[in-house]
């Protein structure tokens, strides 16, 4: 099972912590590699791994998709908020494809 929209919106931090998860409408079977991309637009450094350690091992073949993801994602919001002008919207994403490829 997968959430199938996991992003940074979704999760609920209190204290620097996650707590929860919302927004449970796209539940569906499918590749992991769609919700592991949070680990690589949302998450860097200790953060990544310590969600990475959690979740244990990943193939090189899953890790690849899962980037891949966080790039398409990151890439098509930055798009929406350059047209948008959202600001914050855009380092936002412009911080997340850095991190997909770190």
């Amino acid at each position: 099972m997968l959430h199938g929209d996991l992003h940074a919106a979704h999760v609920l931090v209190t204290d620097g912590a996650a707590t929860g998860v919302i927004d449970w409408g796209d539940v569906c079977a499918g590749d992991p590699a769609i919700d592991l991309s949070i680990a690589f637009g949302a998450l860097a450094g200790p953060a990544r791994a310590a969600f990475l350690a959690a979740h244990g091992a990943l193939d090189a073949a899953t890790e690849l998709r899962a980037r891949a993801i966080a790039l398409t994602l990151a890439t098509t919001l930055l798009t929406y908020a350059l047209d948008q002008r959202l600001s914050h919207v855009e380092s936002e994403c412009r911080r997340a494809l850095a991190a997909a490829v770190s």
